[in-house]
């Protein structure tokens, strides 16, 4: 007997942005160009300049452990290689491997997936269900990812929290630097706190 054909789904940011794909660089459009249903990968290295948490965000790192969310250490200059795929057997998800070279820990890793929703909007999830749901746009060459809220998804229901209630509103911004680089700028804000984390560096492909 043969297996069943999954279904090859377009990239998840394609979707999400439709016709605007076409506006993003070509090295972004390259590290989001996996589709869903087939076997892909791409693997990036890179430096991050900045990864750090305030105050008030340090509260939730140890709590967020527990879900495999966030980084627990800060630090500047950080290696970190990330690895990107999707699967033949997976219809639904990109997968994301995030590997940092920490001094004080030589491989701390950090693992989520991405799955399309609805409209220009995706979710980023870590263990048990808990993400963060995104709304995708392109200006200026700019890719820009906000949140809209967290989300969590338990026992067959979705629950959506909204950013206050948690460490604030993630925004990430990508841009081409040259043909072989790109930079990206992940924050969160807090409308209380203010910034309550901060991760930045620079990618090159493997």
């Amino acid at each position: 007997m043969n297996p069943i054909a999954v279904p090859v789904q377009e990239p998840i940011v394609k979707r999400a942005l439709g016709r605007d794909w076409d506006a993003v660089p070509e090295i972004l459009r390259r590290n989001f160009d996996l589709p869903p249903g087939s076997d892909a990968e791409v693997r990036l290295k890179g430096v991050m300049y900045e990864i750090s948490y305030s105050r008030i965000g340090r509260l939730f790192i140890y709590p967020g452990q527990l879900f495999g969310a966030l980084v627990p250490y800060q630090g500047k200059d950080i290696k970190i290689r990330i690895d990107l795929r999707t699967h033949a057997s997976d219809p639904r998800f990109m997968y994301w491997q995030r590997v940092h070279f920490f001094p004080q820990s030589p491989e701390f890793i950090f693992s989520s997936r991405m799955e399309y929703l609805t409209g220009n909007e995706f979710v980023e999830r870590v263990r048990s269900g808990l993400g963060m749901r995104m709304k995708a746009s392109v200006a200026g060459g700019v890719l820009k990812f906000e949140g809209v809220c967290y989300q969590w998804d338990l026992w067959g229901l979705t629950i959506r929290l909204p950013n206050w209630l948690l460490m604030g509103k993630g925004v990430i911004l990508e841009r081409q630097v040259s043909t072989e680089q790109f930079e990206m700028l992940f924050e969160i804000h807090h409308p209380w706190w203010g910034r309550t984390f901060a991760y930045k560096g620079r990618f090159s492909f493997i």
